[in-house]
């Protein structure tokens, strides 16, 4: 069945009233095959969602993209640097000092786990490397990969200077060193009681950054 200007235009207009919708729900709203709507969202420019295996289209006038140029609609998502791939690889290498995989994750609004483990396999879009018992992902362009790097280390070692006193630090080593099996609350109330100032957040972060405590999943394997 062939389609005339004004089921078209119709058309059009049925679509930014859904916002988004999929390939066959657009083939049965025109009438016509799903290689020839095909045809008419290339047309058109539509964008293809970046999940839900991308059978979602929206047109390119209907997103307002956030800063890192992605767009919701409810649980679809969609950005302007194309699917998934070229979205975590546009991610990474315009951040300042790369991104773990929990950071990924929530920009994206997806769990990473879901994702990530295949750019460990694609050494040619992205650099890992394990830092602190997580792993980070850089660019691939060399310069831009020391840039990162380096700022990555520099926030590291603020960030491990800034979380304990060096006095409180070793006290929280030792502590653990003589009670392995202490979750990190049962640690800070043990040093609490023996006077020093912590908290168990502040000693569960400063595991973190030391490689001494692998917190979850998703924040150490990725």
């Amino acid at each position: 069945m062939v389609t005339n200007a004004v089921d078209l235009s119709e058309a059009l207009e049925a679509f930014r009233a859904h916002k988004v919708m999929t390939i066959e729900q657009l083939s049965t709203l025109l009438g016509i095959s799903s290689r020839n709507t095909h045809n008419h969202l290339k047309k058109w420019k539509a964008i293809t969602s970046y999940n839900q295996n991308g059978r979602y289209y929206v047109l390119p006038d209907i997103p307002e993209f956030d800063s890192d140029g992605l767009w919701s609609n409810d649980a679809i998502h969609f950005s302007k640097h194309g699917n998934l791939r070229m979205t975590v690889v546009h991610l990474v290498d315009t951040s300042e000092m790369g991104l773990d995989g929990k950071v990924i994750g929530k920009l994206l609004k997806l769990n990473p786990r879901s994702f990530l483990s295949h750019f460990g396999k694609l050494p040619d879009l992205l650099h890992r490397k394990k830092i602190g018992g997580r792993f980070v992902y850089f660019s691939r362009q060399v310069a831009r990969f020391e840039d990162q790097l380096r700022e990555r280390m520099e926030y590291r070692e603020t960030t491990i200077s800034s979380l304990l006193p060096d006095v409180a630090g070793i006290r929280v080593l030792v502590e653990k060193i003589h009670n392995p099996n202490l979750s990190v609350e049962q640690l800070a109330k043990r040093l609490q009681n023996q006077a020093v100032s912590v908290t168990s957040k502040q000693i569960e972060d400063f595991f973190l950054c030391h490689g001494i405590l692998k917190k979850t999943p998703d924040s150490v394997s990725l």
